[in-house]
């Protein structure tokens, strides 16, 4: 059998099918995802409050879509719960701008993809992960500072892939311009790095000893 009832995202309908003790959550467009969670926000703040709030979720899996809106930062968002669930950010190409005033993301989960999404303008923490299995698919990273932090617009320790990315202007004092990886892997594809800086090691991106690297159709500039 199925439930409708009205979902918080403005006229939405969610779907619920139970079936042998097993539910499905997804908009009425019928495309089920197993134990999942999906929420649209649409401004900076609901995007805070629906990641940070994640840690008392159980679903296993969980898709947060940005519809159109306000996405100036006003806060750093921080959740840590390394290995409760994964989570997928789609920006459908929105921005989210920090003003030269906050970072983005302090995060640990088991898995985080970030897609469709241009970052711009954070300063410390930009998208920052140490257990966390990390892709980045189609994103744009724009003049951000990690100042004496390793990782202008990504620090990860664990595994990191990024597909067709730009990196413009980015910088960090310390290492990695634009990326950072301190272990794990590091996998780009098709990405391009301009202009990005850093004061120490790898203008575009620095990779520790013993990180895995594998760098394929990348322009640097």
């Amino acid at each position: 059998y199925y439930k409708p009832f009205p979902s918080s995202d403005k006229g939405s309908v969610d779907l619920t099918l139970n079936y042998y003790n097993s539910t499905y959550h997804d908009n009425f467009k019928f495309n089920f995802i197993h134990n999942a969670k999906v929420v649209t926000v649409h401004n900076y703040e609901e995007l805070a409050s629906a990641i940070e709030g994640l840690k008392n979720i159980e679903s296993n899996n969980v898709a947060i879509n940005l519809a159109p809106g306000n996405y100036n930062a006003t806060r750093q968002i921080n959740l840590y719960a390394p290995t409760k669930f994964s989570i997928e950010i789609n920006g459908n190409g929105n921005t989210v701008d920090g003003n030269g005033k906050y970072g983005f993301l302090d995060i640990e989960v088991k898995d985080l993809t970030l897609k469709n999404l241009n970052i711009s303008n954070f300063v410390g923490k930009c998208v920052y992960t140490v257990d966390t299995n990390l892709n980045v698919e189609n994103c744009v990273f724009r003049n951000n500072n990690a100042g004496e932090r390793n990782g202008g617009a990504i620090f990860h320790k664990k595994a990191v892939t990024l597909l067709n990315c730009k990196f413009t202007s980015n910088i960090s004092v310390s290492k990695g311009g634009a990326v950072c990886s301190d272990g794990g892997t590091f996998d780009a594809t098709n990405c391009e790095f301009t202009g990005n800086t850093s004061n120490d090691e790898g203008g575009a991106y620095r990779t520790a000893a013993g990180t895995t690297s594998n760098v394929i159709g990348c322009t640097f500039e």
